[in-house]
């Protein structure tokens, strides 16, 4: 019985030993597959103290210099070619200014710009220019400020221009190399300079070969009795026959005085010497020019159709003037405001243009005569003239309404007013502007004038940045 319970616990601890056995191989394996997957997870992974040589760093061969593009340096007996300039294209040249004694010439920076007549916000407006025209410069006032320019659209006629708003194709050197003229008389599409030295001829124009009409030539040797008026309004056109529809040689400025050379037979158009820029003698309405001279002089002006001079007779009246009238009238002088109310309107609406005459001088002033052409853009509704005035209406020249308003006398200090309320044309354009020129005159007082501007609202706001 002992020997089978040894063999028994014999039996047990060798069955215990393989069963550890197994177990001990099976943790080794367990224990090396697991280790073999971390070593693959973590390949990078060093001891911290252990120390790595860094491997040297892998030189990068640097880029080759950019070679310069050749320049036909490939052949020694040739020296190399310069590298050129750039310049501007070819169908795109820049704008350089006019070369010495060419035209100089300009372009119009304002949407719409107005031609007067001469250099000066206050003198008519003789027509308009648009943005981007091209004009030719032909003289200018003594600062450079106003430039005398041709030509109106689709005439050779001439006219002054705000130099602010011309863009020059020229330097300053060239423009001061213009006559120098004050002048505002418009003669066959040519300005008259009047300066203040020597004559000054303005600069031939390149232009469209136009026909000139036959020139008298003036009568240069007038007797010292000649009978001689002054314009009395703002500007009367000089044609070369007695009516209205006979070409237009030029225009006289207000106050300009001229010598009557004969009539026509119906003697409410004379013949006068001479047209501005020396194209010759005349034809004038006699009804916007005053004159000292009787009747009975002015009938004895001898009856002609034509431009050449005629033969002046001794006046059939030749006696001294009375001696009850007076030989000397003292003068005086005027002065001309406007004012418009409202000073914003819009088209459609009526408008009240008000113009105050004063009279500033010690005497009182003779005969005073207010005249004012109603500018295109504004309708005539109604007139009022203070202080008795005698108010007519009259077709100018250029067909525009005239209005005309006299007085017997006009005390010394004294003022009196014409009001005219007009209404603005509904097809106006948005931002277009009405410029107007009013005169007053007298027996015994230089011309005044006074402008008035009315302008539209503008089809956008402007941006103020």
């Amino acid at each position: 019985m002992n020997n089978l319970n040894h063999r028994f616990g014999q039996s047990r601890w060798l069955f215990k030993s393989a069963l550890l056995t197994v177990l001990v191989g099976v943790a080794t394996l367990l224990w090396v597959g697991t280790a073999q997957v971390w070593a693959a997870e973590h390949p990078a992974d060093v001891k911290q103290n252990s120390t790595v040589p860094p491997r040297p760093p892998t030189e990068t061969p640097a880029p080759p210099a950019p070679t310069e593009r050749p320049r036909d340096d490939d052949k020694n007996d040739e020296p190399a070619q310069p590298t050129p300039t750039p310049t501007a294209a070819a169908n795109q040249p820049a704008p350089a200014p006019d070369a010495p004694g060419a035209e100089l010439t300009g372009v119009i920076s304002a949407a719409t710009l107005n031609v007067r007549q001469g250099p000066g916000a206050t003198f008519p407006v003789i027509g308009r220019l648009t943005s981007g025209a091209l004009v030719t410069v032909l003289a200018r006032n003594t600062d450079n400020t106003w430039l005398n320019i041709c030509c109106l659209p689709g005439s050779q006629t001439q006219g002054w221009v705000s130099a602010q708003f011309v863009t020059p194709n020229y330097t300053a050197d060239q423009l001061a190399g213009l006559p120098i003229g004050d002048g505002a008389t418009l003669v066959a599409g040519e300005t008259s300079l009047a300066t203040a030295g020597p004559t000054v001829t303005a600069p031939t124009v390149t232009a469209p070969t136009v026909t000139a009409p036959t020139v008298t030539t003036p009568v240069t040797d007038l007797p010292s009795d000649a009978l001689v008026g002054k314009v009395a309004v703002v500007a009367l056109n000089v044609r070369e026959e007695p009516s209205t529809s006979a070409p237009i040689m030029g225009k006289l400025g207000s106050g300009v005085t001229v010598t009557l050379l004969g009539r026509n037979a119906a003697g409410d158009w004379w013949l006068v010497c001479c047209v501005p820029g020396g194209v010759g003698n005349g034809w004038v309405s006699a009804q916007f020019v005053t004159t000292d001279a009787t009747t009975a002089m002015l009938t004895a002006l001898p009856v002609t159709a034509g431009r050449e001079t005629p033969v002046i007779t001794a006046p059939a009246e030749a006696t001294p003037a009375p001696t009850a009238a007076p030989t000397t009238v003292e003068s005086t002088s005027l002065l001309l405001a406007s004012a418009i109310q409202p000073a914003v309107a819009l088209q459609g609406d009526q408008i009240v243009l008000s113009f105050t005459l004063t009279n500033t001088g010690a005497a009182a002033a003779t005969n005073p005569e207010f005249s004012f052409e109603l500018p295109v853009g504004l309708s005539f509704v109604s007139l009022s003239a203070a202080d008795g005035g005698e108010a007519t209406q009259e077709d100018a020249d250029s067909g525009a309404l005239l209005i005309v308003v006299t007085w017997p006398e006009l005390s010394a200090g004294a003022a009196t007013t014409v009001k005219l309320t007009a209404a603005i044309d509904e097809e106006l354009a948005a931002g277009a502007v009405v410029d107007g020129s009013a005169a007053a005159l007298a027996d015994n007082a230089e011309s005044a004038f006074a402008a008035i501007s009315v302008g539209m609202p503008p089809a956008e706001p402007p941006d103020f940045q």
